[in-house]
């Protein structure tokens, strides 16, 4: 899910970020919240897997209150990045 320009011009953070939400604990990853709930065209392609408080902005774009979007994702699934 992560975009492939990112995977080519960074790769050493590119693999670090795939280790920790795709190939780890892929339901903490922000790209994922907008795939699973809305998706996929609305993911923006510079959109990295931490920036929860963006993909939150952009679920509630789409109609979800904040209530729904922290009940749903719930408000402890920030993950930090191991860089």
């Amino acid at each position: 899910m992560l975009g492939n320009q990112l995977s080519t011009e960074i790769p050493p953070l590119s693999e670090k970020l795939k280790d920790q939400y795709c190939r780890g604990n892929f339901d903490s990853c922000a790209r994922k919240w907008i795939w699973d709930t809305v998706d996929n065209e609305s993911i923006p392609k510079m959109m990295l897997p931490h920036q929860h408080d963006w993909a939150r902005q952009i679920l509630s774009e789409k109609g979800l209150s904040i209530t729904q979007i922290n009940q749903m994702l719930g408000t402890s699934k920030k993950a930090k990045v191991k860089v």
